[in-house]
């Protein structure tokens, strides 16, 4: 018999697979609900000797949220952002969070360049996107490079951010990142 539901003080919890079950409903794929569980999307999973658990109404509302629109991401950031695919836990400290994904960025030479031209301007967005949910946002203030890859420098990010968070990114199929220009 496996454990589907479970009710205890707090609410209902789910097994991951009735969770996956759940995302699947907005279109998520099982791989992709399995990283979104795991890097705490949906909140602290409660682990037992049978299974992990997570609150049912925590992944409901992991599932809820609407898709960021372009004219939103236009409105929020007219400048454009970047766009970052990589596994981050939420569940982390802020700082530890960009630690994870700050390194190791295969931009290319030219992208860098272009993207340190208009950082001089003014930081841009970045989000960083797990399963196609917003999981962490940032300003990109400058791109480092180290070897043949690039470091970004990150702040925390500016009051755009407000209007972003809690939101899905469909960014479809693709590489680790992109640059949204709006102009």
């Amino acid at each position: 018999m496996r454990l589907a539901s479970l009710t205890v003080s707090g609410g209902a919890w789910v097994s991951e697979r009735a969770a996956a079950r759940i995302l699947a409903g907005c279109g998520v794929a099982r791989r992709q609900a399995r990283e979104a569980l795991g890097d705490g999307l949906a909140g602290a999973p409660m682990s037992t000797s049978a299974a992990t658990l997570y609150r049912r109404d925590r992944v409901e509302e992991l599932a809820a949220r609407p898709a960021l629109t372009y004219e939103e991401a236009r409105a929020a950031c007219p400048l454009g952002m970047f766009v970052g695919r990589r596994r981050v836990s939420v569940l982390c400290a802020w700082e530890d969070q960009v630690s994870a994904v700050s390194p190791g960025w295969d931009l290319g030479v030219w992208t860098a360049a272009f993207l340190n031209r208009d950082l001089r301007e003014a930081a841009r967005p970045a989000v960083f996107t797990v399963a196609g949910f917003i999981a962490l946002g940032a300003d990109l203030v400058h791109v480092r490079a180290r070897g043949n890859r690039h470091d970004l420098v990150l702040e925390k990010p500016g009051p755009w951010f407000g209007s972003v968070c809690a939101r899905r990114l469909d960014a479809g199929r693709g590489k680790a990142w992109r640059r949204e220009l709006w102009r």
